[in-house]
Protein backbone atom coordinates (compact mmCIF):
# COMPACT_ATOMS: atom_id res chain seq x y z
CA UNK A 1 0.00 0.00 0.00
CA UNK A 2 1.14 3.09 -0.51
CA UNK A 3 1.87 6.02 1.83
CA UNK A 4 -1.49 8.20 2.37
CA UNK A 5 -1.22 11.77 0.94
CA UNK A 6 -1.72 14.55 3.23
CA UNK A 7 -2.62 17.74 3.41
CA UNK A 8 0.73 20.22 2.44
CA UNK A 9 -2.04 22.73 4.66
CA UNK A 10 -2.90 20.78 7.49
CA UNK A 11 -0.71 22.68 9.94
CA UNK A 12 -2.34 25.77 9.62
CA UNK A 13 -5.74 24.44 10.04
CA UNK A 14 -4.25 22.99 13.05
CA UNK A 15 -3.00 26.21 14.49
CA UNK A 16 -6.45 27.91 13.57
CA UNK A 17 -7.92 24.86 15.31
CA UNK A 18 -6.16 25.36 18.54
CA UNK A 19 -6.52 29.14 18.41
CA UNK A 20 -10.52 28.63 18.09
CA UNK A 21 -9.80 26.38 21.44
CA UNK A 22 -7.67 28.80 23.45
CA UNK A 23 -10.32 31.00 22.65
CA UNK A 24 -12.89 28.99 24.08
CA UNK A 25 -10.63 28.22 27.34
CA UNK A 26 -10.11 32.11 27.75
CA UNK A 27 -13.88 32.98 27.48
CA UNK A 28 -14.62 29.39 30.39
CA UNK A 29 -12.12 30.65 32.70
CA UNK A 30 -13.01 34.42 32.33
CA UNK A 31 -16.93 34.29 32.74
CA UNK A 32 -16.80 30.79 34.82
CA UNK A 33 -20.77 30.03 35.74
CA UNK A 34 -22.56 32.90 33.16
CA UNK A 35 -24.81 31.98 30.40
CA UNK A 36 -22.95 31.53 27.35
CA UNK A 37 -22.97 29.35 24.07
CA UNK A 38 -19.81 28.35 22.89
CA UNK A 39 -20.73 25.77 20.56
CA UNK A 40 -20.46 27.95 17.44
CA UNK A 41 -16.64 27.55 18.72
CA UNK A 42 -16.56 23.92 18.97
CA UNK A 43 -18.27 23.23 15.34
CA UNK A 44 -15.56 25.75 14.09
CA UNK A 45 -12.98 23.37 15.62
CA UNK A 46 -14.59 20.47 14.29
CA UNK A 47 -14.57 21.45 10.48
CA UNK A 48 -11.12 22.78 10.86
CA UNK A 49 -10.02 19.44 12.26
CA UNK A 50 -11.41 17.82 9.59
CA UNK A 51 -10.08 19.64 6.82
CA UNK A 52 -6.56 18.80 8.20
CA UNK A 53 -7.08 15.75 8.88
CA UNK A 54 -8.07 15.45 4.84
CA UNK A 55 -5.66 14.10 1.72
CA UNK A 56 -6.48 17.28 -0.05
CA UNK A 57 -4.32 20.14 -0.49
CA UNK A 58 -6.58 22.84 0.42
CA UNK A 59 -6.08 26.26 0.39
CA UNK A 60 -9.33 28.03 1.05
CA UNK A 61 -10.18 29.11 5.00
CA UNK A 62 -13.78 29.85 5.46
CA UNK A 63 -14.62 31.13 8.80
CA UNK A 64 -18.55 30.64 9.54
CA UNK A 65 -19.00 31.38 13.47
CA UNK A 66 -22.73 32.24 14.12
CA UNK A 67 -24.26 33.38 16.91
CA UNK A 68 -21.45 32.90 19.97
CA UNK A 69 -23.00 34.36 23.08
CA UNK A 70 -21.12 35.78 25.84
CA UNK A 71 -22.80 37.88 28.72
CA UNK A 72 -23.02 41.21 28.27
CA UNK A 73 -20.75 43.82 31.15
CA UNK A 74 -21.59 46.19 33.83
CA UNK A 75 -21.34 49.50 31.78
CA UNK A 76 -23.03 52.74 32.09
CA UNK A 77 -26.14 54.22 30.29
CA UNK A 78 -27.89 51.57 29.32
CA UNK A 79 -31.69 51.76 28.69
CA UNK A 80 -33.79 49.91 30.07
CA UNK A 81 -31.23 49.57 33.28
CA UNK A 82 -32.31 46.36 34.05
CA UNK A 83 -32.36 44.62 31.41
CA UNK A 84 -30.71 41.39 31.19
CA UNK A 85 -28.58 41.41 28.27
CA UNK A 86 -26.13 39.76 26.12
CA UNK A 87 -23.80 39.41 23.54
CA UNK A 88 -24.72 37.71 19.96
CA UNK A 89 -21.51 37.78 17.43
CA UNK A 90 -20.72 36.18 14.12
CA UNK A 91 -18.21 36.65 11.82
CA UNK A 92 -18.28 34.69 8.84
CA UNK A 93 -15.35 35.61 5.88
CA UNK A 94 -13.54 33.73 3.19
CA UNK A 95 -9.83 33.83 2.36
CA UNK A 96 -7.28 31.52 0.89
CA UNK A 97 -3.87 30.51 3.27
CA UNK A 98 -1.41 32.58 0.88
CA UNK A 99 -3.46 35.81 1.06
CA UNK A 100 -3.54 35.75 4.93
CA UNK A 101 -0.31 34.79 4.80
CA UNK A 102 1.18 37.74 2.65
CA UNK A 103 0.97 41.15 4.50
CA UNK A 104 0.63 42.98 1.53
CA UNK A 105 -2.43 41.89 0.51
CA UNK A 106 -6.40 42.22 1.75
CA UNK A 107 -6.41 39.35 4.23
CA UNK A 108 -9.91 38.74 3.08
CA UNK A 109 -12.45 37.71 0.00
CA UNK A 110 -15.43 38.52 1.50
CA UNK A 111 -16.37 39.40 4.84
CA UNK A 112 -18.80 40.32 7.20
CA UNK A 113 -19.16 40.61 11.14
CA UNK A 114 -21.95 41.22 13.34
CA UNK A 115 -22.26 41.96 16.91
CA UNK A 116 -26.04 41.99 18.55
CA UNK A 117 -26.61 43.15 22.20
CA UNK A 118 -30.57 41.56 23.24
CA UNK A 119 -32.52 40.76 26.33
CA UNK A 120 -35.43 41.03 28.01
CA UNK A 121 -37.20 43.00 30.81
CA UNK A 122 -40.60 43.34 31.71
CA UNK A 123 -42.10 41.35 28.70
CA UNK A 124 -40.56 43.05 26.11
CA UNK A 125 -37.47 42.26 24.22
CA UNK A 126 -34.93 44.51 23.66
CA UNK A 127 -31.65 44.42 21.12
CA UNK A 128 -29.36 46.34 19.33
CA UNK A 129 -26.29 46.05 17.01
CA UNK A 130 -23.76 46.70 14.84
CA UNK A 131 -22.02 45.00 11.79
CA UNK A 132 -19.14 45.28 9.61
CA UNK A 133 -18.86 44.46 6.22
CA UNK A 134 -16.50 44.65 3.25
CA UNK A 135 -17.65 46.81 0.22
CA UNK A 136 -17.47 44.89 -3.22
CA UNK A 137 -14.31 45.89 -5.59
CA UNK A 138 -16.19 45.56 -8.61
CA UNK A 139 -19.16 47.53 -9.62
CA UNK A 140 -20.24 51.11 -9.44
CA UNK A 141 -22.89 52.10 -6.47
CA UNK A 142 -24.09 56.34 -6.26
CA UNK A 143 -23.31 55.79 -2.62
CA UNK A 144 -19.70 56.08 -1.02
CA UNK A 145 -18.63 52.85 0.82
CA UNK A 146 -15.35 52.41 2.86
CA UNK A 147 -13.81 49.50 2.10
CA UNK A 148 -14.58 47.97 5.42
CA UNK A 149 -17.58 49.78 7.34
CA UNK A 150 -19.22 49.65 9.96
CA UNK A 151 -22.97 50.49 10.44
CA UNK A 152 -25.31 50.31 13.37
CA UNK A 153 -28.87 48.75 13.39
CA UNK A 154 -32.22 49.56 15.09
CA UNK A 155 -33.62 48.81 18.49
CA UNK A 156 -36.25 46.36 18.42
CA UNK A 157 -39.13 45.40 20.75
CA UNK A 158 -42.38 43.15 19.90
CA UNK A 159 -40.82 43.53 16.40
CA UNK A 160 -41.57 47.04 16.49
CA UNK A 161 -39.06 49.97 16.46
CA UNK A 162 -39.05 51.64 19.77
CA UNK A 163 -37.04 54.86 22.18
CA UNK A 164 -37.96 54.31 25.70
CA UNK A 165 -37.46 57.72 26.73
CA UNK A 166 -39.63 59.00 29.84
CA UNK A 167 -41.64 55.76 30.29
CA UNK A 168 -43.29 56.74 26.74
CA UNK A 169 -42.58 55.07 23.37
CA UNK A 170 -41.58 57.36 20.36
CA UNK A 171 -40.86 55.87 17.10
CA UNK A 172 -37.06 55.56 15.80
CA UNK A 173 -35.71 56.50 12.32
CA UNK A 174 -33.62 53.41 10.86
CA UNK A 175 -30.71 54.81 8.36
CA UNK A 176 -27.97 52.67 6.81
CA UNK A 177 -25.36 55.59 7.18
CA UNK A 178 -23.38 56.91 8.55
CA UNK A 179 -20.95 53.83 6.94
CA UNK A 180 -17.90 54.74 9.56
CA UNK A 181 -14.29 53.60 8.34
CA UNK A 182 -13.53 50.90 10.85
CA UNK A 183 -11.11 48.16 10.86
CA UNK A 184 -12.61 44.35 10.52
CA UNK A 185 -12.31 41.98 13.22
CA UNK A 186 -11.80 38.48 13.07
CA UNK A 187 -13.20 36.40 16.09
CA UNK A 188 -10.38 37.30 18.45
CA UNK A 189 -10.43 40.98 17.52
CA UNK A 190 -14.20 41.06 17.99
CA UNK A 191 -13.53 39.40 21.49
CA UNK A 192 -11.20 42.00 22.00
CA UNK A 193 -14.01 44.74 21.04
CA UNK A 194 -16.50 43.64 23.11
CA UNK A 195 -14.35 43.52 26.15
CA UNK A 196 -13.39 47.32 25.64
CA UNK A 197 -16.97 48.63 24.70
CA UNK A 198 -19.28 46.47 27.02
CA UNK A 199 -16.80 45.93 30.09
CA UNK A 200 -14.92 47.76 32.63
CA UNK A 201 -11.33 48.28 32.23
CA UNK A 202 -10.28 45.06 34.07
CA UNK A 203 -11.74 42.45 32.39
CA UNK A 204 -9.84 43.07 28.75
CA UNK A 205 -6.68 43.47 31.62
CA UNK A 206 -7.71 39.93 32.81
CA UNK A 207 -8.22 38.32 29.55
CA UNK A 208 -4.12 39.56 28.42
CA UNK A 209 -2.87 39.36 31.82
CA UNK A 210 -0.73 36.58 30.90
CA UNK A 211 2.02 37.90 28.25
CA UNK A 212 3.15 34.68 27.05
CA UNK A 213 -0.77 32.69 27.02
CA UNK A 214 -1.70 31.53 24.09
CA UNK A 215 -4.77 33.60 24.18
CA UNK A 216 -2.22 36.45 24.07
CA UNK A 217 -0.50 34.86 21.29
CA UNK A 218 -3.07 34.79 18.96
CA UNK A 219 -4.87 37.96 19.67
CA UNK A 220 -1.30 39.72 18.44
CA UNK A 221 -1.51 37.05 15.24
CA UNK A 222 -4.22 38.50 14.40
CA UNK A 223 -3.46 42.41 15.56
CA UNK A 224 -0.27 41.90 13.05
CA UNK A 225 -2.03 40.59 10.79
CA UNK A 226 -5.67 42.86 10.31
CA UNK A 227 -5.05 45.82 12.55
CA UNK A 228 -1.05 46.54 11.69
CA UNK A 229 -1.65 47.19 7.58
CA UNK A 230 -5.11 48.91 8.28
CA UNK A 231 -3.60 51.41 10.04
CA UNK A 232 -0.07 51.92 8.65
CA UNK A 233 -2.08 52.33 5.34
CA UNK A 234 -4.05 55.35 6.62
CA UNK A 235 -1.45 56.83 9.24
CA UNK A 236 1.06 57.16 6.02
CA UNK A 237 -2.28 58.21 3.47
CA UNK A 238 -0.53 56.12 0.82
CA UNK A 239 -1.55 52.95 -1.34
CA UNK A 240 0.05 49.79 0.23
CA UNK A 241 -1.93 47.08 1.30
CA UNK A 242 -4.87 49.13 1.05
CA UNK A 243 -5.49 51.50 -1.96
CA UNK A 244 -6.40 54.41 1.11
CA UNK A 245 -9.52 56.36 -0.50
CA UNK A 246 -10.75 52.97 -0.66
CA UNK A 247 -10.62 52.78 3.28
CA UNK A 248 -11.52 56.42 3.29
CA UNK A 249 -13.13 58.26 0.91
CA UNK A 250 -13.12 61.60 2.84
CA UNK A 251 -9.49 60.92 1.94
CA UNK A 252 -8.47 63.85 -0.51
Amino acid sequence: MGKKKCNRNASFYRDRAEELRELQKALETQFNGKTMNLAPLQVAVKDLEKIAAGDKDEDEWKCNITNLIIPFGDVRNVEPAEIDARISISCMFKTTIDAWNNAKCDPFNTYSFMLRVFGDYDGVEYSWGLYIDKSPTTGTVEEWHPLYHLHCFESRANGVTILIDNEKKKGTMHLNVPRLVHYPLDIMLGIGFCLTNFYKKEMFTKFCGKSGSQFVRYYKQSQERILKPFFESLANNRDSVYNVKDLCPQIV
